[in-house]
């Protein structure tokens, strides 16, 4: 066989694996996002708001930052967050006025390099802390 024939059938395998090598990385750089839902309410005796991240990957629920908005006109206003423990629970204080609130987390990749892994973004309904007296208890007529 000839020095020319040899060195040829190489290049042509060594083009051929580096085709397969990018095709392979294009194959295996992809997209999925997992579904979930967030909880969230306030227990007006503590001044407490918890909640749940759930998601339909695990390693979407613990270290996520869950933060809670009271509506008002003009941009909302983000009154406290919280980070969510391993099994996804938050829970924070704060002495809510009375309004409408909500509780939303944002989106987050856990996908390493080009893999995109995205856990969505999550927002409650808004709901209601009626007005409260001074021992956090609602009175007759405050509701």
């Amino acid at each position: 066989m000839r020095q020319g024939s040899i060195l040829r059938k190489l290049g042509v395998l060594l083009a051929v694996g580096l085709a397969a090598g990018v095709i392979t990385d294009v194959a295996a750089a992809h997209n999925v996002r997992f579904g979930g839902s967030l909880t969230a309410r306030f227990i007006s005796e503590t001044n407490v708001f918890k909640g749940r991240v759930t998601s339909t990957n695990d390693a979407c629920e613990p270290g996520r930052r869950v933060a809670v908005f009271r509506v008002r006109s003009g941009p909302d206003l983000r009154v406290a967050s919280d980070l969510t423990d391993s099994l996804g629970r938050w829970r924070l204080v704060y002495n809510a006025r009375a309004g409408d609130y909500y509780a939303k987390v944002l989106r987050r990749d856990i996908g390493p390099g080009d893999h995109d892994h995205i856990c969505i973004g999550i927002r409650t309904t808004t709901f209601d802390i009626p007005p409260r007296c001074g021992n956090g208890k609602i009175e007759a007529g405050e509701a």
